[in-house]
């Protein structure tokens, strides 16, 4: 993962640093915020940047969940998973929202 953002920012800038966590966070969350943190460290993002793109990874990590929870125990399960995941993901990312504007 550090080696993938690495490359998505010298050949995205920014942007590649969003759109890492965004593909890492199907798989782990975890991994992608410390990338990101790590990307932060080296001054390579700024922290509004490194917000938006944890968030990123979080949000596709949820969606990659809602997803298991369906393959896994079908429709009714993933209709009790998925409500509270959403709302989870859409608070966060109000408030950091707020944070940033």
């Amino acid at each position: 993962m550090f080696v993938l953002v690495g490359v998505l920012n010298a050949w995205l800038g920014e942007r590649g640093v969003i759109v890492s966590p965004i593909l890492s966070g199907f798989v782990d969350a975890h991994a992608a915020a410390a990338s990101v943190a790590s990307a932060m460290s080296r001054a390579e993002i700024s922290l509004p940047a490194a917000i938006v793109a944890v968030l990123a990874g979080s949000t596709s990590n949820a969606v990659m969940k809602i997803i298991v929870a369906y393959q896994s125990a079908g429709m009714a399960f993933a209709a009790r998973i998925a409500p509270g995941l959403i709302v989870m993901i859409g608070v966060v990312w109000v408030a950091a929202w707020r944070l940033i504007a």
